[in-house]
C-alpha cells in the first residue's frame, strides 16, 4: 500500500496552527457575559450545527469557530490546548487514547448506513473503474490518513478482495478532491457530502459506498470531543455546550426547513445541491456497541495494537 501526501501550502498550514492555538489566551473567557468556547470545525455539513449561535448564546456561550479542511490538525490543536472542543471523526479518539490522550464525546454523533449514504468513491465519467477490483493499481484521494475514512476504505477493499498493497493513497482536503482527478494526481476520490453531490453534479460517477459493511447496521462517523483536562476544569461550560448542542440537534431533526437553512448558510451550498444531497443524520449518543465495532476494526486493520479487555473497556469509557 503506497501512501503519499499532497502539500497544499506549508505557510497556510503554519498560519492555521497559529490561529488555532491562539484564538484566545485562556480556554474560556467572559465576554459580554457569555463564556467563550473555542471549537474546531470543518467545511462539511456535519458541522453546520456548530454555527447556530442564537441557541448557544441562549445557553450562555459564545462559540468561536476555527475551521480546517482536515480533522487531524483540529485534533492536534485540541490535545495541545489550542481548542476547547472539536469536531472529529470517531477513530481519531481511539488512536489518541493509544498514545496516552483522552478525547471525550460530548453527545450527538453522525451515522451512516445502507439507507443513509454520505460517503462514496467517485471517478470521472471516462474512467474504466467499474468494480472494487478495478481499484488495484490506482490512486485514491483521501481527506486524512489514519482516520475513519481511511479505516473504512481499507475494510471495504478487504471485503471486496482487493489487494490493498496494490492501491496508493494521497491526502487531499475534501474541497480540492475533484481537482485531483482532473489534474491526474488521483484516479478515485473518497468523498463526503456536500462535496459528494457537487462532484456528481459536475460529471463524476460513483463506484461504491465504502462506509457500508455487512458486519453492522450502522457506522458512527463523527462527534464533538473535548479533553478530560478541559472537562475537569470547565464542567459547567461543558454541560451548557452539551445542552445547547442537544437542543440544536432536536430542532434539526424535527424541522427539515430549519436543517436545510442551517446547512445552506454554513456550507454556502446552493439550493439545487442542497435538495439533492444526503443530509447528516444524528444520534443523541454513541453506544458501547458502536465504539466496540470501531475498536475491532482498528485492531483488525493495524490502526491500533492488540488490546486486552481492560483497555478496551477504558476505550469505551470515552463515550460516557
Amino acid at each position: 500500500m503506497n501512501i503519499k501526501k499532497i502539500t497544499i501550502s506549508i505557510f497556510a498550514i503554519a498560519a492555521l496552527v497559529l490561529s488555532l492555538l491562539y484564538v484566545t489566551d485562556n480556554s474560556t473567557s467572559i465576554e459580554n457575559e457569555l463564556i467563550t468556547v473555542r471549537v474546531g470545525s470543518m467545511p462539511i455539513a456535519h458541522c453546520a450545527i456548530l454555527s447556530e449561535s442564537d441557541i448557544f448564546k441562549k445557553h450562555g456561550l459564545n462559540i468561536v469557530l476555527s475551521s480546517s479542511k482536515g480533522g487531524a490538525l483540529l485534533s492536534t490543536a485540541l490535545l495541545q490546548g489550542g481548542l476547547d472542543i472539536t469536531f472529529s471523526n470517531t477513530v481519531t479518539p481511539i488512536l489518541a487514547f493509544q498514545n496516552g490522550h483522552s478525547m471525550i464525546s460530548l453527545g450527538p454523533a453522525t451515522i451512516e448506513s445502507t439507507d443513509h449514504i454520505e460517503h462514496s468513491l467517485l471517478v470521472s465519467q471516462e474512467s474504466n473503474i467499474v468494480t472494487p477490483k478495478d481499484l488495484e493499481g490506482k490512486t485514491i484521494a483521501i481527506n486524512t490518513l489514519n482516520n475513519i475514512d481511511h479505516l473504512m476504505l481499507i475494510n471495504f477493499l478487504q471485503e471486496h478482495n482487493v489487494d490493498k498493497e496494490l492501491v496508493s493513497f494521497i491526502e487531499v482536503p475534501f474541497p480540492f478532491m475533484a481537482n485531483s482527478v482532473q489534474n491526474g494526481s488521483a484516479d478515485v476520490i473518497a468523498v463526503v457530502e456536500p462535496f459528494l453531490t457537487k462532484s456528481i453534479q459536475s460529471g463524476m460517477k460513483s463506484v461504491g459506498n465504502y462506509f457500508v459493511s455487512d458486519a453492522v447496521d450502522r457506522t458512527v462517523v463523527s462527534s464533538f470531543y473535548s479533553t478530560q483536562t478541559w472537562l475537569d476544569k470547565n464542567p459547567e461550560t461543558a454541560k451548557k455546550f452539551k445542552q445547547a448542542l442537544a437542543e440544536i440537534v432536536e430542532k434539526y431533526k424535527s424541522d427539515e426547513g430549519y436543517a436545510k437553512a442551517l446547512v445552506a448558510e454554513y456550507t454556502k451550498m446552493d439550493m439545487l445541491t442542497l435538495d439533492s444531497m444526503t443530509m447528516p443524520s444524528y444520534i443523541d449518543n454513541i453506544t458501547p456497541s458502536d465504539m466496540q465495532y470501531l475498536i475491532d476494526m482498528s485492531t483488525k486493520h493495524g490502526f491500533i495494537k492488540e488490546q486486552n479487555q481492560k483497555e478496551l473497556s477504558r476505550l469505551n469509557s470515552l463515550i460516557e
